[in-house]
């Protein structure tokens, strides 16, 4: 509606500057040929003032779009801007659980060294006859 009514208002500002500009050239005296040419020169100016207008209008349009757009791209970046960030911080999440992770295994790696020595010692294998009747007394009771 805005536009129409700019294109309306423009219209019409062209029509008058063509009425005045008619009204001039009749007020020339009609006798030479350069009061002809100063008519046509006249009517040369009026489209081109037209067409300018016409092409300022289509220019403002088009840098309301630009700006639209521009609006828009600034607002996705702004979102991806937002979705990195998430990112960065479950990556740093998944970091500190994978350093948590590997020194787990690192210790249960190490108790299992030390169960299995253990299990390999001398002093296992020569109580292990006491550990089975402990084991027989402890059911029975």
């Amino acid at each position: 509606m805005d536009e129409l009514a700019t294109n309306t208002g423009t219209e019409s500002a062209c029509m008058a500057n063509d009425l005045q500009i008619s009204v001039a050239a009749r007020s020339i005296p009609s006798g030479g040929i350069s009061a002809r040419m100063e008519q046509g020169a006249l009517r040369v100016s009026a489209r081109d003032h037209r067409r300018v207008e016409l092409d300022l209008i289509d220019a403002r349009e088009e840098c309301r779009r630009l700006a639209r757009a521009g609006a828009e791209m600034h607002d996705e970046i702004l979102e991806l801007h937002r979705a990195l960030l998430a990112a960065r911080q479950q990556i740093q999440i998944l970091l500190a659980n994978q350093r948590e992770l590997d020194q787990l295994r690192a210790a249960r790696h190490s108790l299992q060294a030390q169960v299995d020595a253990l299990v390999r010692s001398g002093s296992w294998r020569i109580t292990k006859p006491l550990r089975m009747v402990y084991s027989l007394l402890s059911s029975q009771s």
